[in-house]
């Protein structure tokens, strides 16, 4: 049985049990593995360790976007230091968000750690290509991811999509649907108009984010639009193609945006167009959509649990560049479906993407791991 994390936990397990829990009135130690630096596994740690309330929550660095014999040091230091965490007995919930490719060996040498320990290990399944870096793998590597997630006391993902998936690597492993959750603004965004109109992209700019493909969109869609990208990785050869293109002054790149940057942005922004290949539940969607943005998506990961085509989003197949251009011209063209699809996107993450109701599901889950886990396990 598959439930999403909607009011009540969703959790799920082959034998279809609950968990016992402890004292409610006793915090709970969490620490979290991850990366810190710019991403959306860092905005989804910030976000859980802003939350407060029943938990007490730490970060442990278990990578950083060095060198490779940099990226070693970092392991071997969160090593470490979990090993001087894991003897002190301080910790009452590993959190481990992990990703695909190095992310996964990086998270599972860690967990065998905890494991080792009789520690509680929950993983965090964040981004939209594990699939297709588990199927990659030779039967050797699938055996082992699939031994991880089958030793791990929790996982936690983001759509039911992805649930059905795990459920088949790992069909007795606990596992609660949590899609990601959203801060809202202070109050309602009204998007003032500007001189230009203004579409808005936030994310790695790579070509999974499908970034090649909105490029060559905009050069095709009507002159006033201007593109405004918030992000790292391929800027030179962006804006080598904006030249190409005969568009370098409509694509404006401003790097890593975060805080009030990143709010600027949306807030000055007509629309966010994401055309990823993969993905899991994106926060700059989700962002966007509180900023009452109409988005442009594209039907991967957990997105088709999220938008509704012409309801409150518009979604265009991945890679389909004509398509991306219509959704742009349609947008800027008609502002009142724009406005509709974005008071419509709004209400959908006041409804079921609030920052309380994650927590709410989040708690649940932690404390149905505070009993001492069985014997062997």
């Amino acid at each position: 049985m598959m439930l999403e994390a909607k009011g009540q936990p969703a959790i799920v397990d082959g034998q279809g049990h609950q968990g016992s829990a402890r004292n409610p009135g006793s915090p709970i130690r969490v620490l979290h593995l991850g990366t810190t630096e710019q991403g959306g596994i860092s905005e989804v740690i910030r976000l859980i360790c802003g939350l407060g309330g029943d938990a007490e929550h730490r970060t442990l660095q278990t990578h950083r976007r060095v060198g490779t014999l940099g990226k070693v040091l970092t392991l071997l230091s969160a090593a470490a230091r979990l090993t001087g965490t894991l003897i002190s007995g301080r910790t009452d919930i590993y959190h481990l968000h992990a990703a695909a490719f190095g992310s996964v060996t990086r998270k599972w040498i860690l967990l065998a750690l905890i494991k080792a320990a009789g520690g509680r290990a929950i993983v965090h399944v964040h981004g939209g290509r594990f699939k297709e870096f588990y199927e990659a793998l030779p039967t050797a590597g699938r055996y082992v991811v699939r031994y991880g997630l089958r030793r791990v006391d929790g996982l936690i993902v983001l759509s039911p999509e992805w649930a059905t998936f795990f459920e088949v690597l790992a069909p007795k492993t606990p596992t609660l649907v949590l899609p990601n959750a959203v801060e809202l603004p202070a109050q309602d965004v009204t998007n003032p108009p500007t001189s230009a109109w203004s579409l808005a992209f936030l994310g790695k700019l790579n070509r999974h984010k499908g970034i090649y493909d909105l490029v060559r969109a905009v050069a095709r869609s009507t002159p006033e639009i201007v593109l405004e990208i918030g992000g790292t990785g391929d800027v030179e050869q962006l804006r080598a193609l904006t030249t190409e293109l005969g568009i370098r002054d409509r694509v404006l790149f401003y790097g890593w945006v975060d805080g009030d940057q990143r709010h600027e942005l949306l807030s000055r922004a007509r629309a966010l167009a994401l055309p990823s290949y993969a993905e899991g539940l994106p926060m700059a969607v989700l962002e966007a959509m509180a900023h009452s943005l109409p988005v442009i998506v594209t039907p991967v990961g957990g997105i088709p649990s999220l938008i509704r085509h012409g309801q409150n989003g518009l979604i265009v197949e991945a890679g389909k560049v004509e398509e991306l251009t219509s959704a742009i011209n349609l947008l800027a063209q008609d502002p009142l479906l724009a406005r509709r699809l974005g008071a419509a996107a709004r209400d959908t993450v006041v409804d079921a993407y609030g920052v309380r109701q994650f927590e709410a599901n989040l708690i649940a889950f932690y404390r149905r791991f505070l009993e001492p886990p069985p014997n062997g396990s």
